[in-house]
């Protein structure tokens, strides 16, 4: 057991996971026994430092209501109003999510057929058909900090209005995927979980203030990686530019589809560009600017995309009425990333047909084996270049590769960590007798051979194979190819051969964790994955056995 020094921390370390712990002041041992103990069920030092923030925060204002003389009692409204906020939090986490492009491989009409599913599963525990106890309940009252056990009858209301609030959920995502952000569904939901009349309305604060909050918060709460603080600083830093940094409470929806009309109108490199460098939004949209030079609809839709998740933002926090963006989207024409830029047919058997000098090279072995594997199993390249000897094993008598991020690996996503079937060809082209030559020569890496550059052991294939790339005529101006086209290569041929979206999700490590996966997404075992994956092929892609 090990106590964190930080402190005030309310943290200590059972093990691997570390518990949430609380030491009541002397002055309530009348009323409590010593202290709370309870597990966060996490390993990451970062979450469990905001959870037990949070139920330090929850367990502190119920002794304050003691010390004022108010009874500790938990009623049905206090579990609907943080069912509200807890409902507006999954939202703006599935919005965070589109906007990040996490689920942009999932068609619209797989994600709704999933919500179905769904839905029919909570109808059956609505029910009863499922037994009373639900892992989600726990979760839902561990971040809320809400002391009901599983023999308290409020338990029962707890999870019947949980389930409610998932389908309440669904029905709003349903809505969302379909574009529309205004429906009276949307707004009917979320008004009933509202406490009316209490927005607060900062008249004197700037728009700025309270974008500098949002972001201070996001980075507090360790939402954002370092990429995604530049991305909103950058967007909502424009947004407010064209505003002039109105204060809040004068934001409507007519002054958020201006600045939507004026975002199509400002130029897509405007701090790069000589004749548009230090000119202010005002004088740039005097300019009348040619279609070519400005921002593309995709940009515009992402930067509207950041300005309606910093509107959700206030509106949970009551600095806002409601979110004036939502629904403010440009129609755009382009495909989906994974068909613009995967390989055809006939590049991929060029490919590999000019990387077939690599496989007497042992030195540069891994110009052979590391796009071939990603052609087949859909891997990130950073994923297969820091592979270890370790990572590859049997279980029940199939090979798999295993994605972690022990020891000095990387892994993009918590979903990333995954094990993955080795695919029929690599083991009949002779990739388990690589495999075990390298393990008998005592080397610790699949690849020995890679040097790591900036933490990435696969920086140099990437330069490498984008060289390749042009040298072949593979990749030109109009055709955006690069190593991370196998992956689009791989789930575009899933699709075209129509296999299940949910079991390539999880080959590929796409982020699961939409509203459309997230909720009941079902984990599939080796063997499911093994059917599937083999299934996958490309026609005219022949090759010997190396040895």
């Amino acid at each position: 057991m090990e106590y964190i020094s930080k402190s005030p921390s309310y943290l200590l370390r059972v093990g691997t996971t570390y518990h949430f712990r609380f030491v009541f002041p002397k002055k309530y041992c009348s009323l409590f026994t010593g202290e709370i103990r309870m597990s966060l069920k996490t390993g990451a030092l970062r979450v469990a430092r905001i959870l037990a923030a949070t139920l330090a925060n929850k367990t502190k204002n119920y002794l304050r209501r003691i010390d004022e003389g108010n009874t500790v009692t938990i009623t049905k409204q206090d579990i609907k109003s943080e069912l509200g906020q807890y409902l507006q939090d999954r939202l703006e986490e599935y919005e965070r999510i589109r906007l990040e492009g996490r689920n942009k491989n999932i068609s619209s009409w797989s994600q709704e057929v999933a919500l179905d599913k769904i839905n029919t599963d909570i109808q059956k525990q609505l029910l009863g058909q499922e037994g009373k106890h639900h892992e989600d309940v726990d979760k839902f009252l561990q971040l809320t900090g809400l002391p009901i056990s599983l023999d308290d009858p409020l338990y029962a209301f707890t999870k019947r209005e949980l389930l409610k609030l998932y389908q309440a959920a669904i029905k709003i995502e349903k809505e969302r995927i379909s574009g529309n952000y205004n429906s009276n569904t949307e707004l009917s939901i979320l008004s009933s979980y509202t406490t009316h009349g209490n927005v607060k309305k900062p008249h004197s604060k700037p728009v700025s203030t309270f974008i500098q909050q949002y972001i201070d918060e996001s980075i507090s709460d360790g939402k954002w990686a370092e990429k995604t603080v530049k991305e909103y600083k950058n967007r909502l830093g424009i947004f407010t530019e064209i505003i002039n940094d109105c204060n809040l409470s004068d934001i409507d929806y007519d002054k958020t589809r201006e600045v939507f009309d004026k975002l199509k109108k400002i130029p897509a490199n405007r701090n790069k560009v000589k004749v548009y460098k230090n000119k202010t939004i005002a004088e740039l949209l005097d300019m009348d600017l040619p279609p070519e030079d400005c921002m593309s609809l995709t940009t515009v839709n992402n930067a509207m995309q950041c300005v309606s998740i910093f509107f959700i933002w206030a509106v949970k926090r009551e600095y806002m009425s409601q979110n004036f963006a939502a629904g403010i989207k440009a129609k755009t024409k382009e495909k989906p990333d994974e068909l613009k830029d995967a390989f055809s047919d006939a590049e991929v058997k060029s490919v590999f047909k000019g990387l077939e000098i690599y496989k007497q090279k042992l030195k540069q072995i891994h110009r052979w084996w590391i796009p071939f594997i990603g052609l087949y199993s859909g891997a990130r390249l950073e994923e297969i270049s820091q592979l270890h000897i370790s990572d590859i094993r049997q279980e029940n008598d199939l090979w798999i590769i295993d994605i972690n991020d022990k020891e000095d690996k990387r892994v993009k996503t918590k979903s990333s960590k995954r094990l993955v079937p080795i695919h029929d060809q690599l083991i009949k082209n002779g990739f388990i007798d690589y495999f075990e030559q390298t393990k008998s020569a005592g080397h610790e890496r699949l690849f020995p051979d890679l040097k790591p550059l900036q933490k990435k052991y696969g920086h140099s294939i990437s330069k490498w194979f984008g060289t390749y790339l042009k040298k072949q005529g593979i990749k030109t101006a109009d055709k955006k190819l690069s190593f991370h086209s196998f992956r689009h290569t791989f789930v575009t041929k899933a699709k075209r051969s129509e296999l299940p979206e949910s079991y390539i999700q999880q080959i590929v490590g796409h982020a699961n964790d939409s509203m459309t996966y997230g909720v009941y997404g079902k984990t599939y075992e080796i063997p499911e994955l093994k059917g599937i994956i083999d299934k996958i092929l490309f026609s005219g892609l022949t090759m010997e056995k190396l040895h």
